[in-house]
């Protein structure tokens, strides 16, 4: 399950308000930071899961490494100063150890 399901498919013509409508409404989450975590989910979610694919050669395993990366980065999300790398690092450790258990 995608945390922006219609934000993924959306590719790069999404604009503020298209953000701002398809955000759910999360309790003590102020809406600057659902709009700026939204924001980057939408610009880098294909294109983590696209260079996560030329890894693994899967694109669901792909795909469930950058939803992960993403997951811990909005859990971390105040305390994380470069966003972008933070998802990176995170999903391509997270293939890492997909590799050495797999």
């Amino acid at each position: 399950m995608e945390l922006v399901p219609s934000l993924a498919l959306a590719g790069p013509a999404v604009t503020a308000a298209d953000l701002d409508s398809a955000l759910p409404s999360l309790p003590g989450v102020s809406a600057t930071t659902q709009h700026d975590f939204a924001a980057l989910y939408s610009t880098e979610f294909s294109r983590l899961a696209g260079y996560l694919t030329s890894l693994t050669g899967n694109p669901d395993v792909a795909r469930e490494a950058a939803q992960e990366a993403f997951t811990r980065l909005f859990a971390r999300w105040r305390k994380v100063q470069e966003p972008r790398g933070f998802v990176y690092v995170v999903a391509t450790n997270l293939v890492k150890h997909h590799w050495r258990q797999g």
